[in-house]
């Protein structure tokens, strides 16, 4: 057994806990308490949860004008929001407000829209995806790098990263074609990009170097999305993943949903997989991009829907997803990330870049308190000791739930 021992900064007590011991080797299994099939046995996510139907209403905050009619990606940088036409418009950059008003254009000087599908933002630079392939034929795929500081002026200038799929051998035109795509992000200098499948209501995950010159897009990975994804956020210190797509329920008729991936190794699709419905075209539009605003809420641009007498207009709105990240918030209020490491551990857990005391509960993974006190931001230190392997979870006031594996 081992005995978790902590410094009550308030009380000067030591705190100290039995706990059971588990078997050494790891049991894998669902780790999520909120998914319908949750194991509290399980020391090691297998990527099994499984939920319950959920519908997340969107918020809208705004209609966007007639010349955003075919918005397709959307970032924030510097508060701002900025989006772009897809195929067939112009190489501009739009920075709009919440309202939905254009506050400035910015002209990509160097650069073609012959389909511009998404756009996002890694370290010092901006990426624009000219990544839409809808027939499959395109051999000239490429995604524009520019300065984000560049966007201060009225033009900016840019780099090609040029790219073919290294599982692609035809080009000939097809309806349900695999290789189309709308989304991607960039993470350690690395590309990874989600394939928007026609024909098998898959999406690929693709990767390749975010470096200047031709590259060959590797698959290394494939979800069966039951749709067609559009889009992808990234939340760079929760590393929550959400793919937003729509799917054809009817002729002509279309559903949005977003897919949060969660709790990931090395595989995207490894983790916890969540889908959650968003509303249909009457409600939404066709939706095609999104971005994180908080570690907790996106926001989601929606293009021009015109079909006949039908028509529904580009819209701007807010998806709130606290509702089921609640239980693994990591970020406080004041949007300083507090850090529990080292995870995986063996004898200690501290608390990094706590700006006050806070109070603490540890807690088992069947949900049964084991020790409580308070840490202060000079002496955030849990020590174990003794023989323990298993899991439990670290709820602090002011910073969210830690789940610790202890090794």
């Amino acid at each position: 057994m081992r005995l978790f021992k902590t410094n009550n900064v308030k009380n000067h007590w030591s705190v100290l806990l039995v706990f059971f011991s588990f078997s050494a080797a790891a049991q894998w299994g669902c780790t999520d308490p909120f998914a319908a099939n949750f194991d509290p046995t399980a020391q090691s996510n297998d990527g099994s949860c499984l939920y319950d139907s959920t519908t997340i209403t969107l918020s809208e905050l705004a209609l966007l004008p007639t010349q955003l009619a075919e918005n397709s990606g959307l970032f924030i940088h510097n508060d701002t929001l900025w989006t772009h036409n897809d195929s067939g418009g112009q190489p501009i950059l739009y920075a709009i407000d919440t309202l939905g008003q254009i506050l400035r254009q910015v002209v990509v000087a160097n650069a073609s829209n012959i389909d511009w599908e998404a756009v996002t933002t890694a370290s010092s630079f901006g990426y624009i995806g000219d990544i839409g392939n809808n027939s499959g034929t395109r051999q000239n795929l490429r995604i524009y790098r520019f300065s984000l500081t560049d966007l201060l002026a009225d033009t900016v200038y840019v780099d090609t990263i040029s790219y073919t799929y290294s599982n692609q051998t035809s080009f000939v035109a097809n309806a349900l074609t695999n290789f189309d795509a709308e989304a991607f992000f960039v993470v350690n200098d690395t590309v990874h990009l989600f394939s928007k499948n026609w024909g098998n209501q898959f999406t690929n995950h693709y990767v390749f170097p975010a470096q200047v010159g031709h590259q060959t897009a590797q698959i290394i990975d494939s979800f069966f999305v039951d749709g067609l994804v559009t889009d992808v956020a990234f939340h760079p210190f929760t590393k929550r993943i959400v793919l937003l797509g729509y799917k054809e329920i009817a002729p002509s008729f279309y559903s949005s949903f977003v897919w949060v991936l969660s709790d990931y190794n090395a595989s995207f699709f490894s983790g916890n997989k969540r889908k959650i419905a968003i509303g249909n075209m009457l409600q939404v539009g066709q939706t095609e991009g999104i971005t994180f605003l908080n570690h907790e809420e996106l926001m989601v641009t929606a293009e021009q829907i015109q079909a006949g007498f039908l028509s529904i207009p580009p819209r701007l709105f807010r998806l709130n997803l606290s509702s089921i990240f609640q239980e693994t918030a990591d970020i406080p209020q004041n949007s300083i990330k507090i850090n529990v490491f080292p995870n995986p551990t063996s004898h200690m857990i501290r608390v990094d870049n706590l700006l006050k005391s806070t109070s603490y509960q540890l807690i088992d993974a069947t949900g049964k308190l084991l020790a409580q006190g308070e840490l202060s931001a000079e002496h955030a230190v849990i020590f174990l000791d003794k023989q323990f392997v298993g899991s439990c979870f670290l709820q602090l006031a002011n910073g969210g739930i830690f789940k610790i594996v202890v090794e």
